[in-house]
Order: structure tokens, then C-alpha cells, then sequence
């Protein structure tokens, strides 16, 4: 009635069964082959990938060795050149000594030779030139050895055996130089009439030298201290007008000393140096004016100027250590600097007061009068009395000449 199929079994279990021919896959050995094979291959093609690498490497190689053989092959060349130029200087020098001395030789057979055809007036005249130079150089070098020596020198003013001229002594240890120092110059101004002159000089027995300058003026020098008293007093009475300078016989010596107090009473100074031996004439105190609200205040400074008598010897001023018993530096005075002297009196250059006999002229007005005789305001702008302008006699060009 019914029609049942029958189901046949299959005729090979591994086809039921797929883990089982999987399994067996694996364990074919022609499975095995294909991955050996593909081990093969991946080992193959790295290898493949790493010999471009390895001959780089050994290109490189092959480079630095041709390289550094050339390099030797260098040093090797440039030492043989340097052998050869050591060689070639020692040759050159061997050459040169030859030549001098060859040089040499034939020198002295030319001055053999022509020693008997020497003309000497000839060479007189060649040679006259070189010897008033070679004069001039000796005297100038005999004139400085017989200098004395200033760092061991001792320089002192004593009249002369006559009285009449004062003599400057400079002591050295090896010998004593003395030297006449002579009156300064007396400077007439505004002449006119040089017979007056010649008149007023022509009546005593002076000794003098006359020379012309400009602006009418005459320079008069003469030889002794007599004849320069004499003089002036001459002068004085026919009434010109002259000017001098301060006489270096007879100069006080100055100096500055610092660190004494301001107040210090200078009678008591130059009492304490007279004590110590100086020969001292004045004592002044340094002062310095400066405004304060449209006023003048003097300060008085820690410095005093020291006059000493011309004769007192110069070292032992300076080795002064101690006034009234308070520890002094002694110093020079400063130079006044490319400003040239001018005179208080006449307000002219190159002269001071205490030495001039001019006609006065004042520093405000330009009067012919003292300052200190001057009627003008003392706020009115002042006038020159040299360029005639409206400024100070110090402020004028003709004092901005250096020295």
C-alpha cells in the first residue's frame, strides 16, 4: 500500500562525515608538499629582497678601498715633493753664501784697485754735507751729557762776587754749573719820539739793548739787577708808560698745600713753618665765589698757597709732611691753562698788574680810570676796552691766544 524508499547507505564513510575529510586532507602527504613548497617560496623571495642590499653594502666597500688607495698614493707624491724643495732650499742657500762671499772678495780688489785714483777735493765736497751734520749731532749730544742730571740736582739763587748780578747755582753730585740770570725786559709803550728815549737812557751809565716792537712799543734789556732799578726809576720820572715782568732771581717760590683746615688762621701757618725753618713770606687761603639767589657766598677751600723765599730749596719744601701738626699734601701750582695773563690795571695781555705802569683803564666802562674808581651801575652791560664791544675784557678774542 505504501511505497516506502529505501535510503542505501553511502559507499564511502568520509563522505557522511566532513571533519573527518578535512582530516584526512591534512594528512595527505601531497598536502604536505605544497607547504614546504610555500616555505620554499617565502624564503626564496626574501632572500630575493635582501640581496639588492648586500651588494650596495659591497659597492660601498669597494669604494672606500679605492678611495683610501688613492689617498696614500697622495700623501706619497706630496712627500716626495717636499723632499725635493728642502733639497732644493739647502741648494739655493749653499749658492747664496758662495755668491756674498765671492761678493766680498771682489769688493775688497776694487777698493784695492782704486784707492791710488781717489780724488780728495772731489770728495771734500761729496762728503761736506755729512760732516756738518754728523757736527751738529755730536755737539747736540755732548750738549745733553753735560746737562746735569735733574733727579739729583740742588738749584739755588746767591748774588755774584761783584754784587750786581744774581747768579742761579745748580748742583749735581760730579760738578757745580752756575748761571747769570738776567733782569726781564722792560716794554715802553706809545712812542712817538725815540730821540726821548735815546735822551732819557743817554743821561746815566746803563748798559742796555734796545728792540723795536709793533704797535710803538720798545723792548729794553739790560745786564744787572743795579742798572733795572736804575732804569725804571729813569722812565718813571720822564713819565712813559711801561709794563714788566716778575724777575726770575728774585721769584718767590709757590706751592699749594691741601688738608689743612678751612678756618685755620694763616698767622699761625706761617708761624709753624717758621719754626720748621722756612724762610716763608705769605700764607693765602683758596677761595671760591658761587651765587645763591642773586647773592655771593665765599667758601673758603681746604687749600693755601705758600710763599717761600726765592732762596729755600725747592726739595725741602716738598718733603713737607706736617703744618700744625695736621698731616699737608704739598703740590705744584697749575698752569693756567691756553689762556694767556692779563692785566688788571690796563686790561692788556700777556703782563699783570703788579708789574705794569701803564694808563689804567677800566674793566667795565673802557674809561681811562681804575675800576674800582668806576661810576657806572653795576647792573649796566659792561664794554671792552680792547675790541670795544659789549662784553668783559676776558671774554675778548685777543685772549683766547694760547700760550
Amino acid at each position: 500500500m505504501f511505497n516506502k524508499k529505501i535510503s542505501t547507505p553511502p559507499s564511502d564513510p568520509l563522505e557522511s562525515n566532513p571533519f573527518a575529510k578535512n582530516a584526512r586532507i591534512l594528512r595527505s602527504p601531497l598536502l604536505k608538499s605544497n607547504q614546504q613548497q610555500h616555505q620554499l617560496e617565502g624564503a626564496l623571495s626574501q632572500s630575493e629582497s635582501f640581496l639588492p642590499q648586500a651588494n650596495i653594502k659591497v659597492a660601498n666597500e669597494a669604494a672606500i678601498l679605492e678611495k683610501l688607495n688613492q689617498f696614500e698614493k697622495l700623501c706619497e707624491t706630496l712627500q716626495k715633493e717636499v723632499n725635493d724643495l728642502k733639497v732644493e732650499n739647502q741648494r739655493l742657500k749653499d749658492s747664496l753664501l758662495l755668491s756674498e762671499k765671492s761678493n766680498d772678495v771682489s769688493m775688497k780688489g776694487t777698493e784695492i784697485v782704486n784707492e791710488f785714483h781717489t780724488d780728495e777735493e772731489e770728495l771734500a765736497l761729496e762728503t761736506d754735507w755729512i760732516l756738518k751734520k754728523n757736527r751738529k749731532k755730536n755737539a747736540k749730544k755732548r750738549k745733553a751729557e753735560s746737562s746735569p742730571e735733574m733727579d739729583n740736582t740742588v738749584i739755588t739763587s746767591k748774588p755774584s762776587k761783584s754784587g750786581k748780578e744774581t747768579v742761579k747755582v745748580i748742583k749735581t753730585k760730579d760738578k757745580e754749573i752756575a748761571k747769570i740770570i738776567k733782569p726781564p725786559p722792560v716794554i715802553l709803550s706809545n712812542i712817538t719820539d725815540f730821540n726821548k728815549v735815546q735822551d732819557v737812557m743817554s743821561s746815566q751809565k746803563i748798559k742796555y739793548e734796545i728792540k723795536l716792537l709793533n704797535n710803538k712799543q720798545l723792548s729794553i734789556k739790560v745786564n744787572s739787577a743795579d742798572d733795572y732799578r736804575l732804569l725804571t726809576k729813569l722812565i718813571n720820572e720822564a713819565k712813559f708808560e711801561w709794563h714788566s715782568y716778575e724777575n726770575k732771581a728774585t721769584r718767590p717760590c709757590k706751592v699749594i698745600a691741601r688738608g689743612l683746615h678751612p678756618n685755620c688762621n694763616v698767622e699761625r701757618i706761617q708761624h709753624d713753618l717758621n719754626e720748621q725753618g722756612f724762610n716763608i713770606l705769605s700764607v693765602v687761603n683758596i677761595i671760591k665765589k658761587k651765587k645763591e639767589n642773586d647773592k655771593v657766598v665765599i667758601d673758603q677751600l681746604p687749600i693755601y698757597m705758600l710763599n717761600f723765599d726765592h732762596s729755600e730749596d725747592i726739595d725741602k719744601i716738598f718733603s713737607i709732611t706736617h703744618i700744625l701738626n695736621t698731616k699737608v699734601k704739598i703740590e705744584a701750582l697749575k698752569k693756567q691753562g691756553e689762556f694767556v695773563p692779563q692785566c688788571k690795571r690796563c686790561q692788556r695781555f700777556e703782563h699783570t698788574q703788579a708789574f705794569c705802569n701803564r694808563e689804567p683803564r677800566c674793566v667795565k666802562c673802557a674809561g681811562s680810570h681804575l675800576t674800582t674808581e668806576c661810576k657806572l651801575d653795576r647792573k649796566a652791560p659792561p664794554k671792552c676796552s680792547n675790541c670795544h664791544e659789549a662784553q668783559l675784557p676776558r671774554m675778548c678774542s685777543g685772549n683766547r691766544a694760547k700760550k
